[in-house]
């Protein structure tokens, strides 16, 4: 008799273990989840959850971010999809459809259907299908959006799913004759139907893209329009027959489904979340949360960790598979990778076209591990770049692009990463040679000019070469500076003839005048300040007028310095009339006046400090204003009858005009 109490109070207390086995983790993030509305995913290390907003975490829902910017006040998101961590839909349950590309942080409607209730990206960024579900159509396009077209499959088509390469999954088709999948292998252009059929109201499945043979779909039944009970269905054969699973309630399941390596979970109204291990032949129940129906806020990132949301859109996660952990299974298998080590027969200069050679990844088992990170390390890790990643996850035929161009001579040392988000890392040594080569660079520094009208002496300095060489420069300037010239030490004249042009002057510096690692010669200009404007010269373009030189010497960017002329209050009146002969001045209309005023101005003041004293030189207002050339508007209230003084502080100097208010 004691025994079998026992045995009561254990099954009795089990909802509750497995219940404690699920922690809350964000607290009513979603608002209420109601019938039709709410969805979870995850991709590339980004865990997604939407209602009217779209939140991200990045740590599998330890923290949130807000990313969806677009009002939905009168609609809900019914499904995201990602084909990375950045590229991404969102379906709303009146039937637009978003597309965003930096990670949420802007959308872009692409499409407006009836309604649309699925999306998936086939293989590539642009090319995308959505499942309209009352419209009856799968929409499809392969230029992100930009073109359309529509295939009718059936009265109702609410789910569709990518498989590898350029296929994809669909269920559609009408009340009376239950659902049917289409399989397309030209992303879109053309469909199968396979004869299987599951019941109507079965508006969420979903298929391992890998092993697309077994397939499962979950019939909610709200609409009883078959035989009354709910059911998840499965294929082994791709859709061509289904087993019907055990008959529950018309209000059982809620209809989200996730798929992990080694289970299938599935989310009930009211009895929390059920998971099978056995492909669908039985099922556990694990606890978690209840959710309405037609919802989608079910996903196993892998067996263990788990999320889902209520009906009071709290975000629920366990790490243990709702109490009961599931071994974890190598993601793949006879991975192999070739070859084992990269340029070990290259040996370049840095003149030489960049050599770019593949690495090849193969692995016999498809189940697409995903991809942390990879990346370029080692001494010499700038001799490398990565030309093509591999994007996301491998998918058993995967291949990298890595160029290598030495910066400098002998042995270049480097590896290129690959990291897996299981922790597992590859490391591939790359071993290119760099021919001797001497790195050469144009310098100088920037010059401040102490007078009006004074002369920019820019040093022009050649560093890195081991002998003096003809070499050849262009000296790029600002049109406002006066270029008067670019001479040697010795006086000679460095410009070309015939090779200059506006803003710039071609200079060659003979082998005579080339002074190693230090100054060989002046560029040289005639400065005049413009406001508090430094001006910019570039010398670039360098060459080495040595037939060998490509592959002697590596020729580094160009410089750039500042010219900076005289500062000052009343600098630019100076500089006006050394150059010009003209002062700007200022006339303030009518004089007596009441309370508005004009400023006439015969240049550009800028912006201006503005203040009123009486005859004892006492303050009676401040205020700033904008001068412009021509008549300027200038209101002066609360300030009784009287001779004043207007006083402009302004960048073209300072002025002190009479002024005269009469009533």
């Amino acid at each position: 008799m004691s025994i079998r109490i026992l045995v009561i109070i254990f099954l009795l207390s089990l909802p509750s273990f497995l219940e404690a086995q699920w922690q809350p983790v964000a607290p009513n993030l979603l608002g209420t989840i109601k019938f039709e509305t709410g969805t979870i995913t995850h991709k590339s290390g980004i865990l997604w959850a939407a209602n009217k907003l779209v939140w991200m975490s990045p740590d599998s829902g330890t923290t949130w971010v807000q990313r969806f910017n677009i009002n939905l006040a009168n609609d809900d998101i019914v499904e995201l999809s990602f084909y990375s961590d950045s590229i991404g839909l969102a379906c709303t349950h009146q039937g637009s459809v978003f597309r965003t590309t930096d990670q949420g942080n802007t959308w872009k409607e692409i499409r407006r259907t009836s309604s649309a209730y699925s999306a998936a990206f086939i293989g590539s960024p642009d090319n995308i299908m959505i499942a309209t579900r009352s419209g009856g159509t799968i929409d499809y396009t392969n230029d992100g959006g930009m073109t359309w077209n529509a295939t009718a499959l059936g009265k109702v088509v609410p789910i569709v799913k990518a498989l590898i390469g350029g296929g994809a999954y669909a269920f559609a088709g009408t009340s009376a004759g239950g659902l049917n999948v289409f399989k397309t292998l030209d992303y879109g252009a053309t469909w199968q139907q396979l004869p299987g059929a599951v019941d109507f109201d079965t508006y969420a499945g979903d298929v391992n893209p890998c092993a697309p043979d077994r397939i499962y779909a979950v019939n909610e039944e709200q609409t009883s329009v078959s035989d009354g009970f709910g059911e998840i269905f499965t294929s082994a054969d791709g859709g061509q027959s289904w087993t019907k699973g055990t008959q529950q309630s018309r209000t059982y399941y809620s209809g989200s489904i996730s798929l992990s390596s080694q289970a299938v979970f599935v989310q009930t109204i009211s009895k929390g979340v059920l998971r099978s291990t056995d492909q669908g032949t039985s099922w556990q129940p694990i606890g978690g949360p209840g959710a309405p129906s037609d919802t989608k806020v079910l996903f196993a990132i892998n067996s263990n960790i788990i999320i889902a949301a209520d009906n009071t859109g709290t975000i629920y996660r366990t790490m243990n598979s709702g109490g009961d952990s599931l071994l974890n299974v190598p993601k793949y298998t006879d991975l192999s990778i070739n070859p084992a080590k990269l340029f070990t027969t290259d040996s370049l200069a840095n003149c030489d076209p960049a050599k770019i050679r593949p690495l090849f990844f193969s692995s016999q088992l498809c189940s697409q591990p995903e991809i942390d990170t990879q990346y370029i390390i080692g001494p010499d890790s700038l001799d490398y770049k990565i030309v093509k990643e591999i994007k996301d996850s491998l998918s058993g035929f995967d291949s990298v692009l890595i160029s290598f161009r030495p910066r400098s001579s002998g042995p270049q040392t480097g590896s290129y990463v690959l990291v897996l988000k299981d922790g597992t890392k590859f490391i591939i040594p790359l071993a290119g040679f760099g021919k001797s080569i001497v790195f050469v660079e144009p310098t100088s520094v920037d010059v401040t000019v102490d007078t009006i009208g004074g002369t920019a002496y820019v040093p022009l300095q050649i560093n890195g070469l081991p002998n003096t060489e003809s070499v050849e420069l262009t000296v790029h300037y600002d049109s406002k500076l006066q270029y008067t010239g670019s001479y040697s030490l010795l006086g000679t004249a460095l410009d070309k003839p015939n090779e200059q042009w506006s803003g710039r002057s071609r200079i060659s510096i003979p082998t005579s005048e080339i002074q190693l690692d230090t100054i060989s010669g002046f560029a040289t200009f005639t400065v005049f300040p413009d406001g508090d404007t430094c001006f910019k010269v570039t010398i670039d373009s360098m060459n080495v007028l040595n037939p060998s030189a490509p592959c002697l010497y590596a020729i580094g960017n160009g410089v750039e310095i500042n010219i900076c002329p005289p500062k000052g209050c009343g600098i630019m009146i100076l500089t006006n009339y050394m150059r010009y002969q003209t002062f700007p001045t200022l006339f303030l209309s009518p004089n007596p006046g009441y309370h508005e005023f004009n400023i006439a101005a015969t240049k550009d003041f800028g912006e201006s400090t503005i203040t009123i004293v009486d005859e004892l030189g006492r303050l009676i207002t401040t205020k700033k204003q904008t001068i412009k050339q021509g008549k300027n508007s200038l209101s002066i209230e609360n300030i009784r009858a009287g001779k004043y003084y207007l006083k402009i502080v302004s960048p073209m100097g300072i002025r002190v005009l009479p002024m005269i208010i009469v009533e």
